[in-house]
């Protein structure tokens, strides 16, 4: 004897008797919008001279490429990202290499989910793209 509800055990549509649907991939494009404040140098500037009794004149700055002095000064997100994966990929490189030397049954253990982890983090590091850019004071 069994303890469900009579006639309920074999019923398709009784939940504990409900089979999940298997997972289907699908390709779905991110957007994500970041901005960031930085300090960038520039000498493409005009003004900021001081005048005989103390006033310095504002700079302008009208004329800076803003974008060719973040380029020369930053990384991007996606190259960032890009120098990220490559760190990660050298660190799975030195677990792979200690996993030479330990016993095949504590190989499964601690570095092998360490591997899993980094190449997850390697794989969502990879293949964005920037589509939209913008540069302003």
């Amino acid at each position: 004897m069994d303890n469900y509800p009579a006639g309920a055990a074999n019923d398709p549509r009784a939940p504990w008797n409900q089979v999940d649907p298997p997972a289907v991939a699908f390709n779905v494009a991110a957007t994500f919008t970041l901005e960031k404040t930085v300090e960038l140098t520039t000498v493409q500037y005009e003004g900021g001279e001081t005048d005989d009794e103390g006033y310095t004149e504002p700079y302008d700055t009208l004329q800076v490429e803003w974008k060719d002095e973040y380029k020369e000064q930053q990384y991007n997100p996606v190259e960032l990202l890009e120098k990220l994966a490559d760190l990660v990929e050298q660190n799975l490189d030195v677990i792979r290499s200690k996993l030479l030397y330990l016993h095949p049954d504590w190989r499964t253990g601690y570095l092998t989910t360490e591997m899993r982890r980094y190449k997850g983090m390697i794989e969502c590091a990879r293949g964005w793209k920037i589509t939209e850019e913008s540069y302003e004071e």
